[in-house]
């Protein structure tokens, strides 16, 4: 995120600076140790070593990025401004009176809410977090899955419980305990839930 015209960056990785200068000084070491049997390769591996340090340490010496603890102010800010923008936005879908459009395959797809026949949702282990998603297969073979990182996750959902007046409206609280488990879950089936 820019701010003041510096990009942001939340966090100091310092591992992405020790790797970026054990990748430097590994292609400084190989110029210095060639010898002529295996110069051209020698050569590429600190070429290469030489290029990926200087991607990774790009974000250290640019002087337009600011690197800010996660505990800081400005990082709660622009947390609550992503997470505001994401709330708020229709994200990948196109709503319509009757349902919705989206990219399925590179194609644009247009699903009618009665044409929805099974929702499942499960959650996905981060390491540190979980991710919740949802499968959602529609008629004629079409379907999808989205997840809360998904643009428009939000407003889906919300959408998604207004036309499914037999979905659960609190399936994410649900499917999120006990964490770090699966938790995959069938929400909605069309041949079970009759409306």
């Amino acid at each position: 995120m820019k701010i003041d015209g510096e990009n942001i960056i939340v966090g100091y990785k310092i591992e992405d600076l020790i790797g970026g200068l054990i990748s430097l000084g590994l292609s400084i070491f190989l110029i210095v140790q060639m010898d002529d049997t295996e110069k051209w390769t020698a050569w590429l591996m600190a070429l290469f070593l030489g290029l990926g340090s200087i991607v990774v340490l790009w974000k250290f010496v640019n002087p337009k990025n600011k690197f800010v603890s996660p505990k800081s102010e400005i990082a709660k800010k622009i947390r609550q401004e992503e997470l505001k923008a994401n709330f708020n936005t229709d994200g990948i879908f196109v709503y319509r009176e009757n349902g919705f459009e989206l990219l399925i395959d590179k194609k644009l797809t247009k699903i009618n809410w009665d044409e929805i026949l099974q929702l499942i949702g499960y959650k996905i282990d981060a390491l540190t977090t979980d991710e919740i998603c949802l499968y959602v297969l529609c008629k004629n073979g079409k379907s999808f899955e989205i997840s809360e990182s998904s643009k428009g996750w939000f407003e889906f959902n919300k959408r998604l419980k207004d036309n499914i007046s037999s979905l659960n409206k609190n399936w994410e609280i649900e499917i999120a305990h006990p964490p770090f488990e699966r938790n995959q879950t069938e929400l909605y089936n069309a041949k079970k839930n009759v409306e």
